[in-house]
C-alpha cells in the first residue's frame, strides 16, 4: 500500500480496499449493508466467506507465534502481509488479527470467518 499522508483514519478505508482487490482479484468484493452496518470487505474462497475487517488501533500488537486452524484463514493472513512492502512493520497475534501502521496511524485487520453473507 502507498503510505500517503491523510488527516483521517478513515480515509484510509477506500485505499485498503482496493489493496485486498488488486491481492485478491477473483476473490474479493465489497459489499454494503442493507442494515446500516457499514461496508463489508469480503473475500469468497472456495465455499467459504471471509470478513475482513479492517479498524483504527493504538499500536502494533505484540506478536505470537499462533497460526490459524483454518488453512483458508492462513492463506489469506499470509497474501496480504507478503504483499506489504518490504520493511513494513507488522504483527501477527493469534492466527486472526494483523496490525500494522498506514500513514500515520495503525490499523488492525481482524479475519472473521462467515456462515453466511452479510445483509
Amino acid at each position: 500500500m502507498e503510505n500517503k499522508k491523510y488527516e483521517y483514519f478513515w480515509e484510509t478505508h477506500y485505499p485498503f480496499a482496493m489493496y485486498l482487490k488488486k491481492i485478491f482479484p477473483n476473490e474479493y468484493k465489497r459489499k454494503y449493508s442493507l442494515e446500516g452496518n457499514g461496508i463489508y470487505n469480503l473475500l469468497y474462497i472456495g465455499k467459504n466467506i471471509y470478513e475482513i475487517k479492517y479498524t483504527e488501533t493504538k499500536n502494533i500488537a505484540a506478536g505470537n507465534t499462533k497460526v490459524a486452524t483454518d488453512a483458508n484463514k492462513q492463506m489469506i493472513i499470509d497474501t496480504i502481509v507478503n504483499n506489504f512492502n518490504n520493511g513494513t512493520k507488522y504483527s501477527i497475534t493469534d492466527g486472526k488479527f494483523i496490525t500494522f501502521p498506514i500513514a500515520q496511524f495503525f490499523a488492525k485487520l481482524e479475519i472473521i470467518k462467515k456462515m453466511r453473507e452479510p445483509s
